[in-house]
């Protein structure tokens, strides 16, 4: 070797191959499962979204209500085959936004239609969709209070 050449190899510390080798791919997929995650929810928001203050869907425009009913029909459809009926839904809501309490939750709106005859199917049938995530968001908002 001339006094002029240096050797080309290159050292890195631990802190850094650590960091290049864990640290970065650890960030780097806990950020695509964030963006997937937040995906998600805003594909449910704007699918059920409207049912999530269902004791307050009496301060709702009824076109607003409509057009969610609409929309979650289109959501929950399979080419013929159908699990709720958007004018339905939509009947349904009208009346028992006059009855729910202002302050009820899905889950709570969900628990008293269990004890009543089943007068409203497909108010039913579209918060047991969305029912586990309504109680997830529920916890959150329990631990959040917490704080």
């Amino acid at each position: 070797m001339f006094n002029y050449e240096s050797n080309d190899e290159y050292t890195i510390s631990s802190e850094e191959e650590f960091r290049r080798d864990y640290f970065l791919i650890l960030i780097d997929r806990a950020t695509e499962a964030l963006r997937v995650r937040f995906e998600y929810q805003s594909t449910f928001n704007s699918n059920f979204g409207f049912l999530y203050r269902i004791g307050r869907l009496k301060h709702q425009n009824d076109d607003f209500i409509k057009n969610g009913c609409n929309d979650l029909q289109n959501v929950l459809s399979e080419g013929n085959s159908r699990d709720i009926n958007g004018a339905d839904l939509y009947m349904e809501l009208l009346i028992f936004r006059s009855i729910v309490d202002e302050n009820a939750t899905p889950l709570q709106a969900l628990s008293f239609l269990k004890n009543v005859s089943s007068s409203f199917p497909n108010i039913e049938v579209a918060i047991e969709y969305c029912s586990p995530y309504l109680q997830l968001h529920q916890l959150v908002l329990n631990v959040h209070s917490l704080n």
